[in-house]
C-alpha cells in the first residue's frame, strides 16, 4: 500500500471515529436513555426480526458476552424477548411492541439530533448518502465473493 493510499484509509478510519463520537454525544444530549451499542442491536431485530445472540455478536463484530449483556439490559427494560427457537439449545431475540415503539421514537431523536450539529443540508445529505452507498456496495460485493 503506497502512503497515498494509507492516509486515505486513516482520513477515512478517523472519520468513523468522529461519527461514533457524533453519535455518543447526541445519545447523551437528547437523552435517549439507551447506549449506541444498543441501538445497533434493534437495528439489527428491526431488519432481521428475529435473531440468535451469536448472530447478533457476529454482525456486531464482538464477543457473544457482549452481546448476552446488551440483550439482558434491553430484556429488563422490556424492549426484547427470548422465544423458543428450532434449536433448543439457543433462543432467539426479538423485540417487543414497546421495543418497537422505543427504537422508532429514538431513532427519530438522534438522527435529528446529528443533522442540528452536523448543520447540514438535505442537498449534502443525499450527497452523503450516495458515497455510503458505494461503500456498503463494495463491502457487500467483497463478501459475496468471500462466501
Amino acid at each position: 500500500m503506497n502512503s497515498k493510499t494509507f492516509e486515505q484509509f486513516n482520513q477515512f478510519h478517523h472519520a468513523f471515529i468522529r461519527i461514533n463520537q457524533l453519535i455518543n454525544d447526541v445519545i447523551e444530549e437528547q437523552n435517549i436513555n439507551i447506549s449506541r451499542e444498543q441501538l445497533g442491536v434493534f437495528k439489527l431485530l428491526m431488519k432481521h426480526k428475529k435473531m440468535t445472540l451469536k448472530d447478533i455478536a457476529e454482525k456486531q463484530g464482538v464477543f457473544k458476552t457482549a452481546i448476552t449483556k446488551r440483550v439482558k439490559k434491553l430484556e429488563e427494560k422490556g424492549f426484547i424477548k427470548k422465544i423458543n427457537s428450532e434449536d433448543k439449545r439457543e433462543k432467539l431475540i426479538e423485540l417487543t411492541e414497546e421495543g418497537y415503539q422505543f427504537y422508532e421514537s429514538r431513532q427519530k431523536l438522534l438522527y435529528e439530533g446529528v443533522a442540528k450539529k452536523l448543520d447540514i443540508s438535505d442537498e449534502e445529505v443525499d450527497e452523503l448518502s450516495k458515497y455510503l452507498e458505494e461503500i456498503n456496495n463494495i463491502i457487500k460485493i467483497k463478501e459475496t465473493k468471500n462466501e
